[in-house]
């Protein structure tokens, strides 16, 4: 795999495990309720998928002139 486009990918896995721990936290601790941290979950997921789809898309756009060893063509 294209080394930008796994960077995008992971970058986009630990903001989703980030994510998860903050609202674990929000929910155990009950400064927010379950139906909430759901509502969030749902939205923060979302726009995380967003930006990493359109990251592996402007990467492989970018990218498709090049071989694996950096040099054009």
């Amino acid at each position: 795999m294209n080394t930008p486009i796994l960077r995008t990918v992971q970058v986009a896995v630990a903001l989703m495990v980030v994510a998860i721990v903050v609202l674990a936290v929000l929910l155990l601790t009950g400064i927010i309720g379950q139906e909430m941290a759901l509502n969030v979950a749902w939205r923060t997921a979302s726009v995380i998928g967003i930006c990493a789809l359109a990251g592996i898309v402007l990467g492989l756009v970018f990218g498709a002139g090049q071989s694996d060893d950096g040099k054009p063509g």
